[in-house]
This record gives C-alpha cells, structure tokens and sequence, in this order.
C-alpha cells in the first residue's frame, strides 16, 4: 500500500547524502544503530512514500482489509500493487471468498496431504467477499447450474463452501476450489463417518421478489474427496430451519441437529439408509416429558 497525504506538497529532491538507502545498492540485512540513526535523519526521506507490505495465508483477510482501507475516510491517496506470490491460484480464476465458519479437517488424497472443506457464512448482499466478483464477472468460469439459488440476470445467493487440498510438511495450498456456491450463510455443521461435511444454511430466507428463487434453512452435504463444484442439492428431508451444527453417530448414521433460533428445537435425522441421507428418513425434535418447553443452556 502507498499512501500519500492528500494535499500535501512534495518537497524538493535533496541531493544523496549519507544515508544508506541512498546508494545503489541498499542494504538487505539488518542496521547498525549508526546506519539507523543517519537514515532517520537523511534530509531525502520527505520525499519517499511510505509502503506498507500486507501478507499472509490464503483466506486470511488480506481483501478484505484492502478493500477497508480503500473505502475508509481517512484522507489518505493509496495505491495497491498486488503480486500473487505462489504456484497455485485459485481453481476456475474464482477468488477465496469471504466470512470463513464452519469447517472440518478430512484425511487426502495422497499421502502427506488433508482436505480442509470450509463453510462462508455469506449473504446476497456482500459482493465484495464473493467468490465471482463484486460485479458476478467470474461466474462464466463455472457451471452455474450446479449452484442452488442462481439466475441469470438476477440474484446469486453467495454462500457455499470451498475446499481446500494441504501438504503437511511444507504447510502449502496444494489445490483449492468452490464445492459448493448459491447457498445463504453458510454458517457450522459438521463431519460424517463416510467422510462427507454438512454444512448448514443458517437463515429461513424464502423464495419471491428480491429474495432468490429457492427457499432456504436446508443442509447440504459435500463430500470431503469432491474434486470440483457439486450440484447443490438440499437434504430437504432433514427439515428446514434456520440452522446452526450437526453431529452424526457412527454407530447408526443418526444426525443430531441445532437450530440458532428462539425459542428453538434439538432435532434428530434417522436416514432410511445408513450413510445416504439423500435417501430420506424421519425428523424427530427433542422433547422432555411434562415439559411443554425447557430452557436447557447451561450458563
């Protein structure tokens, strides 16, 4: 980041003097007290920029601090250079998106290597975090049919999951890609015993006008060795409601569910067929005997 106040006058050039940084070959270890002391006081350093280096792992926020700053009201004129340091983009030309929750850890493909599958607790309304673009220019590189609330033209819910390929020893991305778009926030869940995550709508938004075209509060589930976007389909039988975690038994593939919600239930999903909920089963909420309700927070 350079920034320059605005308004202010650029001095003069001074003529090099004894300052370090003002030989053609500057440092590139670390000052003495002396060399620190002359740089501080070299009559050339009013007329640098000052340039502030922000870095760190994939995800990590670097956008969305950028796009604060350069929002901000602060009087600054700042201009971004970018250099994407590293092998490995992001598949497809998507961009990581934003609001990172939910997620759980799965064993890889090869040897040395874990699968990270990620939710983004993200609604319609934060283009700038999205994975297609602040104007949706990236969502040609996709089938956009696989995504659960698109229209052409219109409205694309932005929440989903990404999965991400690691290499234990070195700690590098290997391989990261969308597995799951045009849901809404997206927000806990939890892993399966067959190495799948469901990841959880947390919202009850309906389908009309200005809201999409699919009802949402649904689970999905993405299997932790997908190699590419799936096509979003929606547990619908596992009910809908606005949606925090789950916990599946391995033992009987029943999957416990919490709802973020007041007043809210604890459910419990008993799949027709261990180990595939998309092949329906029953819903059952929780209840204690003589209690037509119960506070059960511990705190």
């Amino acid at each position: 980041l350079l920034g320059e106040r605005s308004g202010a006058s650029v001095p003069s050039p001074v003529a090099p003097t004894m300052c370090i940084f003002c030989t053609p070959d500057p440092p590139q270890t670390a000052l003495t007290d002396a060399e620190q002391l002359a740089a501080e006081k070299c009559p050339n350093l009013a007329t640098r920029v000052p340039v502030t280096i922000v870095t760190g792992f994939l995800g990590a926020g670097k956008t969305t601090l950028v796009n604060w700053l350069l929002k901000g009201s602060h009087g600054l004129r700042i201009c971004v250079l970018q250099n994407e340091f590293g092998s490995v983009p992001v598949d497809d030309g998507l961009i990581v998106p934003g609001d990172h929750d939910g997620m759980a850890c799965f064993p890889g493909l090869e040897d040395g290597q874990v699968i990270l599958v990620r939710n983004h607790e993200m609604s319609p309304d934060e283009a700038d975090k999205s994975a297609f673009g602040e104007d949706g220019e990236r969502l040609s590189a996709i089938d956009a049919g696989k995504l659960y609330d698109h229209e052409d033209g219109a409205l694309t819910h932005l929440g989903g999951t990404t999965t991400i390929h690691v290499d234990l020893a070195s700690r590098r991305v290997v391989r990261q890609f969308l597995s799951l778009g045009g849901t809404e926030r997206n927000c806990a869940g939890g892993p399966t015993p067959w190495g799948s995550w469901i990841t959880c709508e947390e919202s009850l938004t309906q389908a009309g006008p200005g809201y999409g075209a699919r009802d949402h509060g649904y689970a999905f589930e993405v299997p932790a060795q997908a190699t590419e976007l799936m096509r979003a389909e929606p547990l619908t039988a596992m009910g809908r409601f606005n949606r925090e975690a789950c916990a599946t038994d391995p033992r009987t593939s029943i999957v416990y569910q919490t709802e973020d919600a007041r007043p809210s239930l604890i459910t419990r999903f008993i799949p027709n067929v261990p180990g595939q909920l998309h092949e329906g089963g029953r819903l059952q909420a929780l209840m204690i005997s003589g209690q037509p309700g119960l506070n059960t927070n511990n705190w």
